[in-house]
């Protein structure tokens, strides 16, 4: 299941497709070793001491990860990766980076 991404007015925008059952979402950014934030649905992102087993989309709709509040150089700049929690283990689905060619924000593997 891919996160749908888009730039509308320079800032990003990512939605996680609606579910059956809730899903859970980590952060990162490369400028910021050793942080991680996790998803919280009605909270927005939290640090992942802050979940107590409640971390995760809401099933049944799209879930907006993030609503513009980061631009879209921003997320280039601090190489912003999404990943999920697939059976178990994180496996990575989106990637923000500031290669040669500009910024590139897209699914991973793209």
């Amino acid at each position: 299941m891919s996160l749908q991404i888009a730039i509308v007015a320079g800032l990003l925008h990512i939605t996680a497709p609606a579910t059956p059952a809730p899903e859970q979402y980590l952060a990162t950014a490369y400028a910021l070793p050793g942080q991680e934030l996790r998803w919280r649905g009605w909270d927005n992102w939290v640090n992942p001491a802050y979940c107590f087993d409640r971390c995760g989309t809401i099933p049944g709709q799209p879930n907006v990860l993030l609503d513009g509040g980061l631009s879209y150089q921003d997320a280039a700049d601090v190489q912003l990766t999404v990943w999920r929690l697939d059976a178990g283990r994180w496996v990575q689905v989106m990637h923000c980076a500031n290669f040669f060619t500009g910024p590139h924000c897209g699914p991973w593997g793209q």
